[in-house]
């Protein structure tokens, strides 16, 4: 078995798994944007850590990952209507968190500035908690 094909295999199994946790996205973004999720990449979201480099992986390995973010993506959108949000909106809003999530784990990540990272990352979440339409906490 190739390398790609065994990472591409990894990214299908650990993205399988977003089917099995279902939360709505301000509840997911409070678990997510920490900083024990930040400091542990090897133990987080295979998205904020492999990412850019999956980018230049096999076409099978961009695909396991992709599908994942779509799942999760849907998942958050649902939760969103659910609640009363119309389609469109929650679609959009579910696009940007999920953008807004990664995007702050990765830059979070790059500074060696813990308060400005810490920063990244609630800001990050309250952002998201008011696009969502969730509560603080």
């Amino acid at each position: 078995m190739e390398v790609h094909d065994l990472m591409a295999q990894a990214l299908a199994h650990v993205m399988a798994q977003v089917e099995a946790s279902k939360s709505d996205m301000a509840a997911y973004a409070a678990r997510y944007l920490t900083s024990r999720h930040r400091d542990n990449p090897s133990k987080g979201c295979p998205i904020a850590a492999l990412g850019c480099e999956t980018a230049r992986q096999s076409t099978e390995a961009r695909v396991a990952l992709a599908k994942g973010i779509q799942a999760r993506i849907e998942q958050f959108a649902e939760s969103m209507s659910t609640a009363g949000m119309d389609d469109e909106r929650a679609r959009r809003a579910a696009i940007g968190g999920m953008a807004a999530m990664v995007g702050a784990m990765i830059l979070a990540r790059l500074t060696d500035d813990k308060a400005f990272s810490a920063d990244l990352l609630d800001e990050t979440r309250a952002w998201i908690t008011d696009n969502a339409g969730g509560q603080r906490s």
